[in-house]
């Protein structure tokens, strides 16, 4: 790999470059200068000072990435650089820094020679042009933007133009988006509305409900209630003609408490809807008279409404 061609290229970007055992390159800028009514752009200067130097681990990743290369590699081939560098002006020859200028040997003692023509862009913007003829080198290589090109460097170089593109709308997940959100929403209103309209459960019945022939009986307490086979429904024909009313179970629609009244009627009770002074519907079931009416309601309660209450209707 050319560790020359990269000296230049990393100048360029970073302004510095650390060689170990050899030394340390530096590009200083120089104040632009007002002449003739016009403004000059600032000059830079390149400068070598033999100091030893050390690896510098942002060089040899530089060049690693450019190579493809481990970073290993790249470091081991600017140690041979350096080397070879020092042995060759030591034999009274010349290394040229592609660009930027050469090192010699003059009297026994290194130098480097900057390019007389040398013209480092300042950094700026890629959409910047520069001109190449002015950055061509009088000595033996490429200018610098020839190099850029030669190189195929990831990052922009000031010759490229950047298009910026005004940016796009992705419509479909813009959309895919808010329809997430109406649903969500609308789920979200379901549920409040089916919270405050839900009709309200019925209680939990008996599909057959019917007392003791001896519900009666005034002696008794409700745990005595019980059916048995040999039980009569309510409604039986008793010979006395008096009845009691209670209300067994309370709806707060009408079309439940009809429903409830259907399926009671087709167990032969006795019942019939009440519709009361807050707009509900009670369901009323008539039995032949009872002494005990908190007996009465204790075992009606725990036939038809187990969780609820029964009460009288008078």
């Amino acid at each position: 790999m050319d560790i020359a061609k990269y000296i230049g290229l990393f100048l360029e970007k970073n302004r510095f470059c650390n060689l170990p055992n050899l030394g340390e390159f530096k590009v200083e800028k120089k104040s632009a200068t007002y002449k003739d009514g016009e403004i000059q752009a600032p000059d830079y200067n390149v400068s070598f000072s033999f100091s030893g130097g050390t690896i510098d681990d942002e060089f040899a990743n530089f060049i690693a990435i450019n190579e493809r290369v481990s970073i290993a590699s790249a470091a081991n081939a600017i140690r041979v650089f350096a080397d070879e560098t020092k042995k060759t002006l030591a034999e009274g020859g010349e290394i040229v820094v592609p660009g930027f200028g050469k090192f010699i040997d003059k009297n026994g003692k290194h130098e480097f020679i900057t390019d007389p023509n040398i013209k480092i862009s300042a950094p700026s913007i890629p959409i910047f042009k520069i001109n190449t003829e002015a950055t061509r080198s009088s000595m033996p290589g490429a200018s610098i933007p020839e190099m850029h090109e030669q190189m195929h460097l990831k990052e922009p170089t000031s010759k490229d133009d950047v298009v910026i593109k005004p940016p796009t709308v992705n419509w479909g997940k813009v959309l895919a988006f808010v329809g997430l959100i109406l649903l969500i929403l609308a789920g979200i209103g379901v549920a409040i509305w089916y919270f405050y309209n839900r009709p309200v459960q019925a209680p939990i019945e008996a599909e057959t409900v019917m007392l003791t022939d001896d519900i009666e009986g005034s002696g008794q307490n409700s745990d005595s209630s019980s059916l048995d086979n040999n039980s009569t429904s309510m409604t039986n024909p008793t010979t006395n003609n008096e009845t009691h009313s209670f209300g067994i179970l309370k709806y707060n629609d009408k079309l439940s408490a009809e429903k409830k009244e259907r399926q009671l009627r087709s167990y032969d009770h006795n019942v019939s809807i009440k519709e009361n002074s807050d707009n509900t519907y009670s369901v009323v079931i008539t039995i032949p008279s009872v002494e005990n009416v908190e007996s009465t309601k204790d075992s009606l309660r725990r036939f038809f409404n187990p969780k609820g209450t029964v009460i009288e209707i008078k």
